[in-house]
């Protein structure tokens, strides 16, 4: 009630900047929030003005990066199961989706192991969900350390989308981005 109130005060006091078109990159204090969320709640610092654009959704933002990183054929390793809309985006962007398959009964936490299988010289990227939609499941910090030192070695990008970060009922949301200072400093 509070946000239709808010909508409603500011349609009414000044309905022309309310309802125009924002910078591309989005309104400055928003892209500051944002900062300021992340720093929060990770403790990484994000210059609002260089660093975040803010878009219409995740999934607006995973197919920009993809058309970013991604040249024709390229790899892109994801886990299965995870959001459909991932798949697709790989595909529109000219790359080729590579599935890593998770079980139930591991908790739906990716193996090591599989991963370093799946990767070959045409691995551009490592798309990553977590929490996920739709297991739910939270990466656990040993992959997450683990994916940030393989991705160096072998040169790929992890495209991690923290999205549902503060819908958790167990466990932590653990920040990818988190471990490469470390792996930078070894």
């Amino acid at each position: 009630m509070e946000l239709l109130n808010e909508l409603c005060d500011l349609l009414t006091k000044d309905p022309i900047s309310s309802l125009r078109y924002t910078g591309t990159r989005g309104i400055p204090e928003l892209r500051r929030a944002i900062s300021e969320d992340v720093t929060k709640y990770s403790g990484l610092e994000y210059d609002p003005e260089r660093e975040i654009i803010v878009t219409d959704g995740g999934t607006e933002a995973i197919y920009l990066a993809l058309m970013t990183l991604l040249n024709p054929s390229d790899e892109v390793i994801i886990l299965d199961p995870t959001y459909l809309g991932y798949a697709e985006a790989i595909k529109l962007a000219g790359g080729k989706p590579v599935t890593l398959s998770v079980k139930v009964e591991d908790g739906y936490q990716p193996s090591q192991e599989n991963l370093e299988r799946l990767i070959t010289p045409r691995t551009k990227a490592f798309l990553l969900l977590s929490p996920d939609n739709p297991t739910g499941r939270l990466i656990s910090r040993e992959f997450a350390k683990n994916l940030v030192e393989c991705a160096v070695e072998n040169d790929f990008w992890i495209l991690s989308d923290d999205i549902y970060k503060h819908i958790l009922y167990d466990g932590e949301h653990v920040y990818v981005s988190r471990f490469s200072g470390a792996v930078k400093e070894q």
